[in-house]
C-alpha cells in the first residue's frame, strides 16, 4: 500500500496536480504544545531518485510527535506581510525559476507542471517563514531542495534570512550508478503508469545525477559556512543504517534545542 500511494503522488506531481489531505487548520495548529523544534526547518536534498522519500517515510512515523509536516500547510492563509524582505526573496527566486523553465526548451505541458510544483514549494517555504508555529518542519521538498541553483546565484549575506532556522539531511550518491538502477527498478514496476520514464536514457540519467550532485555538494558548502547543522547520507548504505543515522540527529539536534 505506500508504494502505491508513493506510485499516486509520483504521477500527480509529474502532471502538476496535488493529492489533498484534510487541511488542518491554524487554530489547532497553534493549540499544539510548544516543543524546542519551533523555527527549525529539516530538509531533505538529494538528487531525484536517490532514495530520499524511503528514507523520510520510514523516518515521520517516529518523530511526527515534535515536527509539523507539509500537509498541515494546505490552504493557509498568505501572510500579510508582502514587503518583508523574506518575501521579497522568496518572489525573487521564484521568478529566477520561471526564467529558467522558460528557457530550458522542456515541452509546454511538462513546464506549466513544474511551474506549478514551484509556486507551490516557494508559497509553502514563505508560509512557514512567515509564521511563528509551535513546532518546527520537515520536509521532503523543501525550498532548497527545489531551487539549488538560485539559491547559489544568490548573494551570500543578502539570502542569509533564507538559510535561518534550516537543517539538512543530505543523500549522496558515491556512484551515480546506484541512482540509475534505481531508477531502472522503479520504472520498472510502475509499468505504463509513468511511460514516458521508460524512454529516458541511462546516460541521461546519469548526466543529470552527477549536475544535481555538483549543485547539492556546493549547497552543503554553503550551508556549512552559514553554521547550519547537516547531516550526510550514503545512498549505497542501507536504508535502516540511515533511517536511524537521521533519527540519531533528529534527536541530538532537538536536545539541543530543547536544552
Amino acid at each position: 500500500m505506500p508504494f502505491a500511494k508513493e506510485i499516486l503522488r509520483k504521477c500527480a506531481d509529474f502532471a502538476g496536480l496535488e493529492i489533498r489531505r484534510k487541511p488542518v487548520s491554524d487554530a489547532r495548529l497553534d493549540d499544539r504544545p510548544r516543543t524546542g523544534t519551533a523555527g527549525l526547518i529539516v530538509e531533505f536534498i538529494g538528487a531525484q531518485g536517490i532514495g530520499k522519500t524511503t528514507i523520510y517515510n520510514s523516518v515521520h512515523g517516529h518523530i511526527r510527535d515534535h515536527w509539523f509536516f507539509r500537509p498541515h500547510l494546505q490552504n493557509k492563509v498568505p501572510p500579510k506581510d508582502s514587503l518583508s524582505p523574506v518575501s521579497q526573496l522568496h518572489r525573487n527566486l521564484y521568478f529566477q525559476k520561471i526564467r529558467r523553465i522558460e528557457t530550458s526548451g522542456a515541452n509546454p505541458w511538462r513546464s506549466i507542471a513544474r511551474a506549478q510544483q514551484m509556486a507551490r514549494v516557494a508559497s509553502e517555504s514563505l508560509f512557514i517563514s512567515s509564521h511563528d508555529f509551535p513546532r518546527g518542519f520537515v520536509l521532503e521538498e523543501g525550498l532548497f531542495k527545489n531551487f539549488p541553483e538560485e539559491i547559489l546565484e544568490s548573494d551570500a549575506e543578502a539570502s542569509h534570512p533564507l538559510w535561518s532556522g534550516r537543517i539538512f539531511v543530505y543523500l549522496r550518491a558515491r556512484d551515480p550508478g546506484v541512482v540509475v538502477s534505481r531508477w531502472q527498478q522503479r520504472a520498472s514496476a510502475r509499468g505504463k503508469i509513468l511511460e514516458y520514464q521508460h524512454s529516458i536514457r541511462d546516460s541521461d540519467v546519469r548526466r543529470r545525477v552527477e549536475t544535481e550532485t555538483t549543485l547539492y555538494d556546493r549547497m552543503i558548502e554553503r550551508a556549512r559556512d552559514m553554521g547550519r547543522p547537516v547531516l550526510r547520507l550514503e545512498a549505497e548504505d542501507k536504508v535502516d543504517e540511515n533511517v536511524r543515522r537521521v533519527l540519531d540527529f533528529e534527536r541530538q539536534w532537538r536536545g539541543r534545542v530543547d536544552a
